[in-house]
Parts: C-alpha cells; sequence; structure tokens
C-alpha cells in the first residue's frame, strides 16, 4: 500500500518535471470508481466488490513487502578469496588491503655504484662500472663492454697554510689508467668546486707524487684547492680539500724573511702587499752613486717604488753603492731586497723606530729616491726629517722587500 510507505528515503517527493501531462497523481478507489488528484477518474468493470485484492492479474500490494525480498541485504558469498580489494603499490611489491602482496620480477642487486646489466637472452648479467673516462659499446655479438683509456687517478693530499699569504699543496697521481698523463697539478679559488677556468699552476707530467708551494693569498681567506690530471682521455680532478689562511700580517710583526712588517696596502696588487724591512743595516757609510748623472726611472717616491728605482740605479750605475748593497742582499732564503724609496724610508721612521722597533740608528739613511743628477733623498733619523744631499755623501743602508 502506497500509504505504508514511510520516510520516503530515495523517492520522489516534489515536482521535477514541467509537463502537465506528466504529472504525478495520488490515486483514491470508491467502490467501483478509482480517482486521479487531478479530478479525473474511472469506472471498475461490474462486480468488483472494492477490494485491490480482487483485481484479476494484480501485481503484489506493495504494503505486502517484508525484509525487501528479492534484494541483497547481507553477505551472499562466504568465500574471503572473492572480497573486494584495494591496491597499493610500493617499489617493486603490489599490496592487498587485506595483507596480501606480490612482488614484481626485477634485476637483481647490484654489487657497486654504477654496476648495469644487461639481458642475454635468459637472463640477467651484470657489467661491472668501468673506468670514469671510460665508453661502453656493443660488439658485434650485442654484448656491452668497457673501452679506451680512463681518466687519471689523481687525488689531493693536503693543502696548508705557512704564513698569512703563503701556502703549501700536495697531490698524487696513482694511476694513468691506460693513457700517458700529460699534465698535473693543483687548481684552486675562494669558492668550492675549482677548475682550470679558475687560478691554478701545472706542476708536471707523468704518475707520482708532487706538490706546489704558492704565495701571494690573502691573510685570513678560505681557500678550495684541488688536485688535477689530464691525459688522453681529458682531465680529471682529485677530491677538494678547504683551508684557511692565517690571518693578515700586522704591522710590527714579522715577516716571511724575518724582517718586519712596516705597510700594508690592504689588498694584493702587482703581486704584493706588505713591506718589511731588515732588521740590521747592510751598510754604515756609503755613497748613493753616479754624482752628475740623472738616472731615468729612479725617482720614484712612493711605498714600494724602491724595487724599480733601485733596479735603474744599478743597471745604469757601477760599484758598491747604496742600491747596489740592497739589492745583492740574501736574507734567509729570499734575494728580493732593494733599497726604500724617500716615502717608505719615512714610514719606517714612524712605524718602526718611533716604536723601538728594528735596532735604527740615530743617524741618515739613503733612499733609492733621486733628487737630481747631483743629489738624491735620504732621512734622518735623528731630527725625523728629509733630507737632500750631494751622491757623493756616505750614509746608512737599510734594505726592504715587497710580498
Amino acid at each position: 500500500n502506497v500509504s505504508s510507505f514511510t520516510n520516503d528515503a530515495g523517492y520522489l517527493t516534489s515536482e521535477q518535471d514541467g509537463d502537465p501531462t506528466n504529472e504525478l497523481q495520488v490515486l483514491t478507489i470508491s467502490n467501483d470508481t478509482i480517482y486521479l488528484s487531478n479530478g479525473g477518474f474511472v469506472e471498475l468493470p461490474a462486480g468488483f466488490d472494492g477490494q485491490y485484492s480482487s483485481l484479476t492479474g494484480a501485481p503484489t500490494n506493495v504494503s505486502s513487502f517484508t525484509n525487501d525480498a528479492g534484494y541483497l541485504t547481507s553477505e551472499q558469498d562466504g568465500d574471503p578469496t572473492n572480497e573486494l580489494q584495494v591496491l597499493t603499490i610500493s617499489n617493486d611489491t603490489i599490496y592487498l588491503s587485506n595483507g596480501g602482496f606480490v612482488e614484481l620480477p626485477g634485476m637483481p642487486a647490484g654489487s657497486n655504484v654504477g654496476d648495469m646489466r644487461y639481458w642475454d637472452g635468459s637472463e640477467w648479467v651484470e657489467i661491472p662500472i668501468g673506468q670514469p673516462g671510460q665508453v661502453l659499446q656493443i660488439n658485434s655479438n650485442g654484448v656491452p663492454a668497457w673501452l679506451g683509456a680512463g681518466y687519471a687517478s689523481v687525488s689531493t693530499i693536503s693543502a696548508t697554510s705557512t704564513s698569512p699569504i703563503d701556502a703549501t699543496f700536495n697531490g698524487e697521481v696513482t694511476s694513468n689508467n691506460g693513457s700517458p698523463v700529460t699534465d698535473y697539478g693543483f687548481c684552486w679559488s675562494v669558492n668550492p668546486q675549482p677548475t682550470l677556468s679558475d687560478s691554478f699552476q701545472s706542476v708536471g707530467t707523468g704518475t707520482g707524487s708532487f706538490s706546489l708551494n704558492l704565495s701571494n693569498l690573502n691573510g685570513g681567506q678560505t681557500y678550495y684547492v684541488r688536485a688535477y690530471a689530464t691525459n688522453g682521455a681529458g682531465t680529471n680532478y682529485g677530491n677538494e680539500v678547504s683551508f684557511t689562511m692565517a690571518s693578515a700580517y700586522s704591522i710590527g710583526s714579522t715577516g716571511p724573511a724575518g724582517g718586519i712588517v712596516f705597510y700594508d696596502k690592504g689588498s694584493y696588487s702587482n703581486g704584493w702587499r706588505y713591506l718589511e724591512s731588515s732588521t740590521t743595516d747592510q751598510s754604515t757609510n756609503v755613497q748613493w752613486g753616479c754624482s752628475g748623472t740623472n738616472l731615468p726611472g729612479a725617482s720614484g717616491s712612493g711605498y714600494g717604488d724602491g724595487a724599480q728605482n733601485t733596479q735603474d740605479i744599478v743597471s745604469g750605475c757601477g760599484g758598491t753603492i747604496a742600491a747596489s748593497i740592497a739589492n745583492n742582499l740574501n736574507l734567509n732564503g729570499y734575494s728580493d731586497w732593494f733599497l726604500p724609496s724617500r716615502n717608505s724610508l719615512s714610514l719606517m721612521y714612524q712605524n718602526l723606530y718611533q716604536n723601538g722597533l728594528g735596532n735604527f740608528a740615530i743617524d741618515t739613511y739613503w733612499s733609492s729616491t733621486e733628487a737630481s743628477s747631483i743629489s738624491g733623498y735620504a732621512y734622518n733619523f735623528y731630527s725625523g726629517g728629509v733630507v737632500v744631499n750631494n751622491k757623493v755623501t756616505n750614509y746608512r743602508v737599510r734594505a726592504i722587500r715587497r710580498f
């Protein structure tokens, strides 16, 4: 019976179709007549007693349905193997939501990073990793194999700072791997992973250990270093080593040649940053030299200009003179000494002498700065002033160097 439905769940309860001929109608029956809610009606054949059940061929009364007969409302299959499952996959394994799983057929595990396998028609065959730089080729039988020489085997052993500007690098080529090593050395940078596009220095050829002593680096700076080796296969780089230079030299500290630092221009340019003075006089009584001769190029007065002045004086003037004595000095393994310029002598007076450093005499010292064809500049450590005097005058000599 339609009236016996409750909650009307899942059934139409409101207008869904605008066509008036398709309207849902409510049916009622009275005696032998069926009425529609839109006013329509139909009379049943004579003899009908008004009971729905008296109709011939009448379908089952809706109200007579019990327990949803004819519809599945519970498990009808007790076999657990027929259950619906959720499948997930991870790597080479498929998992079922009931806990079952199956592993897919795949490649066997390798032995080393870079190992490969190929299918020979019946099984997977392993190809061990080749040497870096070799080429993998397929032969006429369809079998792949590594061919040709590999990169040379090279390693960076160490890199250490030996002073605020000096460092020592050590490396080794252990094998040429089938092709002669035509070049090896080191490359370095303030950034990681240096290459030959950065600063580098070739050291030699062949195999074995090698080292490099490097100068004019920046104090306190961190550097990255790699050894390299080149053969027919190409250039290979060793492992990276980083190190930090010792702190920069300060005024009054000991320089690499054992002198005393008296000048720091703040950064490296033209191959140097600092000036150091030797700690003793090289002469107490010597002429400037070349009186009456003008020496072009020997008039520089700036810090560090003494190097060029000294070379110009020695080239144009013979004999034992102030410039030649400084130029010939070889002290603590360093032979790049020269006679200081006028301004450098002034700074030596201020930064060293007035601070009790350098063992200077209360006397006058020659500079390498020429004043004229007959006179040169000197500096008086008694009065603290510049002196211009004849080149034949005898004064003291104190050599300095750049680094």
